[in-house]
């Protein structure tokens, strides 16, 4: 991969049903372009609650470059507990 080189303050969230990984799917590609350009941060879908989420407010965090940001997050509550209306 090369180094993005960035001036522009202008930041894009990508979120994705597919982690980042070795295998690029659409979303990653998509995330990677944009960095060429913007700010980019990428969502990994959350990993599937486990009942020590609920005591971990830990974030995977990873910089795949100066202007690509990976971020991956815990479910804190289980999807029975929350309504969809």
């Amino acid at each position: 991969m090369g180094t993005a080189h960035t001036s522009n303050s202008e930041v894009v969230v990508v979120t994705s049903d597919e982690p980042w990984g070795p295998i690029w799917h659409t979303q990653l590609h998509y995330a990677f372009q944009l960095s060429k350009r913007y700010q980019v941060i990428y969502f990994d879908p959350p990993e599937p609650w486990n009942f020590r989420n609920l005591f971990s407010w830990k974030q995977y965090v990873k910089k795949v470059s100066d202007s690509l940001t990976v971020i991956r997050y815990f479910n804190f509550l289980p999807s029975f507990l929350v309504s969809s209306s």
